[in-house]
């Protein structure tokens, strides 16, 4: 949920808020206008998502 929740704000947000829905990231070669706001949000999900996958949650101890 935390992960959609994500994609959802930096994507939408991104491309409602930033002048022409840009990130001002460049990345030579492949955007160097900046990131659009889609594909820095998946960027940023697949980021978050391998972090909860790597770092899982320390088990709760039953009564």
């Amino acid at each position: 949920m935390a992960v959609g929740a994500i994609i959802l704000i930096c994507g939408i947000g991104g491309n409602l808020a930033l002048p022409n829905g840009v990130f001002p990231f460049n990345i030579p070669f492949l955007f160097p206008n900046g990131i659009p706001a889609i594909v820095f949000a998946a960027i940023l999900g697949i980021l978050i998502n391998s972090i909860f996958l790597i770092f899982k949650t320390p088990p709760v101890r039953g009564d």
